[in-house]
């Protein structure tokens, strides 16, 4: 199939949308119960395959695959594609597939790769920051904009990745020289929906981990 999302955004992701909202995470404050929980022992590291799993199997399984669906849906609703004309047939996206030019397939395929990176960035900012301020705790026990949780900086942050994410698709110039593209409205919208979905699933993730109900708890995840 077409590639999704180009090199060039994945790099931004990593090294310029998502620094702020990590480094909003580090000035989170400690949570109340901290002192009341048995020390590490020499053995549990920070990054281990709880995280792992956390971040890749879980979370990031929800984002690739709704990303994905976006990247999806704009090529069915505006180049009119059909599900088994975007699977398996990239060989043949040449000048003159479904009537369109190679120029017109190019443009097709900036706008859509340029709708998976919106879709991410936006979940990375409105959605898994949420999710993952604590691993157990309820994201309602702690809301940010409270003063026993507050974190200004999270705001700050999302504001700043925002301005980024606009940035880089309405500025001409960075559409020229990374071939991104202006989306369609519907597509800033649909990702925030996206971002409803992972809260609600991480909350009841969270739920199975505090009840200590099947084997969420022995995982610890």
């Amino acid at each position: 199939m077409p590639l999704a999302l180009s090199a060039f955004q994945m790099i931004v992701i990593c090294v310029v949308t998502d620094v702020c909202p990590a480094l909003s995470l580090m000035l989170e404050k400690p949570e109340k119960d901290l002192l009341q929980k048995p020390p590490r022992s020499k053995n549990d590291h920070l990054v281990n395959w709880k995280l792992m799993i956390q971040a890749y199997l879980f979370i990031g399984l929800l984002q690739t695959i709704f990303s994905h669906l976006s990247f999806i849906l704009y090529l069915q609703w505006y180049g009119h594609f059909r599900l088994d004309e975007i699977f398996l047939v990239f060989d043949k996206w040449t000048a003159g597939y479904k009537g369109y030019t190679g120029d017109q397939l190019n443009e097709l395929l900036y706008t859509g790769q340029t709708i998976t990176f919106s879709s991410l960035v936006l979940m990375q900012i409105f959605g898994n920051i949420y999710c993952t301020r604590t691993s157990v705790k309820s994201f309602f026990e702690s809301p940010p904009f409270v003063k026993r949780a507050r974190n200004i900086w999270l705001f700050v942050a999302q504001a700043v990745a925002l301005t980024l994410l606009m940035l880089i698709i309405f500025l001409p110039y960075v559409n020229n020289l990374f071939n991104t593209r202006q989306i369609p409205l519907e597509f800033f919208f649909i990702p925030l929906f996206y971002c409803l979905i992972l809260v609600f699933c991480d909350e009841f993730r969270k739920v199975f981990v505090r009840n200590k109900i099947f084997y969420f708890h022995k995982l610890g995840w």
